[in-house]
């Protein structure tokens, strides 16, 4: 089976549908009767040496000049697409956003139908959600509105990474229920896995400073909608309970300021450590150093903001550390009742209950964490879910 794959975004460019796209293009290709060809957006920025070293031997990259401007690359990609029907023959087109790649492959649909070509596309939450907050948006919103629903119809297959975001479809694409498949993220268990931690300075100064302390963690782009704030308000209930803890916020982002201006305000400065943007080859550690991983997100239904699944959350199990989380978008698909705890986002009081409630209670922690790393690595890899795909591939 010869499987194109279409992704505006591609490592080592940093983001879930990225990740995504590469994790599904590796496990498709691990298949000795699959062969699958990724086109992707060509970064100037990234030495071309570096691509070889994130490609398995077994499936090819074809980086193309692109617009940064979604909607300029849709003619770009149409012409890419039908070189590569010509010349590398899918029998299946798997598209890891809707739009710019699938609007592209929509406009070619009557070439596909003549060639017997079926089409994939999947939807990770926000880029099927529509706002009408900026003059910008409602222009997109009145020029593709109808042009997505489209897209949608004449698709094979929806992939959607959560049930929340199956319903998400259901409502927004007017898609019916039997035409959407949930295939949820997976984790990288050779990148993230149980491991003595190597700790670098920062860990070694925390460890010092905080030697029984409750160990607290968040690594996130920081933005509102994260519910850091939430976390950090939390923060101040258990400061004011004496319970001995630490919290290491990992990321940077537009939010840093608010954020650090709450810290103040809080009087946790002695409690709350910024890291700022952490390598991806030492996050491993630091969920291993943790005895909570916490990321209260929340729903903006006004920018749109959402988790459409929460992949950091099995990142942090396949390193045996279990996780709070918000109860919203499709956070409940990535936490289990038995692998860890789901909190109303705006909740804070709730959120310490939990917290302090974990820390009376480290055999709980040790029990959830457990089961958090028994689901990750028997139901969450990435070979398991895309094993699920590459069956709805051959239907």
């Amino acid at each position: 089976m010869n499987i194109l794959i279409l992704s505006f975004d591609f490592p080592p460019k940093l983001g879930g549908v990225a990740n995504c796209a590469y994790n599904v293009a590796k496990e498709l290709s691990s298949n000795h009767k699959n062969k699958v060809l990724v086109i992707a957006r060509k970064l100037e920025a990234i030495p071309k040496e570096n691509d070889d070293k994130i490609l398995p031997e077994n499936f090819n990259l074809k980086r193309v000049y692109l617009p940064k401007v979604a909607l300029f690359t849709v003619p770009f990609f149409m012409y890419h697409i039908l070189i590569s029907i010509f010349s590398f023959r899918p029998s299946k087109i798997l598209s890891m956003l809707w739009m710019p790649s699938g609007l592209s492959i929509f406009f070619l649909y009557p070439i596909l139908k003549i060639k017997k070509i079926k089409y994939y596309i999947y939807v990770h939450a926000v880029e099927v959600l529509e706002s009408s907050s900026s003059f910008k948006k409602i222009i997109r919103k009145l020029i593709l509105g109808r042009l997505k629903k489209y897209v949608f119809k004449y698709a094979e297959k929806i992939i959607a990474v959560s049930n929340f975001t199956k319903d998400l479809v259901i409502k927004n694409c007017e898609v019916k229920d039997d035409n959407i498949e949930v295939i949820n993220n997976g984790v990288d268990t050779n990148s993230f896995f149980i491991k003595t931690i190597d700790k670098n300075n920062t860990l070694k100064e925390i460890s010092l400073k905080y030697p029984d302390a409750l160990k607290l963690l968040t690594i996130s782009r920081l933005v509102p909608n994260k519910g850091i704030d939430t976390v950090l308000k939390a923060c101040h209930i258990l400061k004011q309970q004496n319970v001995n803890f630490v919290y290491l916020i990992g990321g940077v982002g537009p939010d840093c300021n608010r954020l650090k201006k709450i810290v103040l305000d809080l009087n946790l400065e002695d409690n709350v450590v910024f890291l700022n943007k952490l390598p991806e080859v030492e996050l491993v550690d630091f969920y291993n150093w943790a005895d909570i991983y916490l990321l209260i997100s929340r729903y903006d239904k006004e920018k749109p903001l959402v988790e459409g699944f929460g992949l950091v959350f099995l990142e942090a199990a396949a390193c045996k550390t279990t996780s709070i989380g918000g109860d919203s978008g499709g956070i409940p698909d990535a936490i289990s009742k038995e692998s860890g705890l789901l909190v109303d986002p705006y909740d804070f009081e709730s959120l310490a209950k939990q917290v302090s409630k974990l820390n009376k209670d480290r055999r709980l922690i040790d029990e959830l964490s457990s089961n958090a790393y028994s689901r990750a690595l028997n139901s969450f890899t990435w070979k398991i879910q895309v094993d699920r795909l590459n069956k709805i591939l051959l239907r």
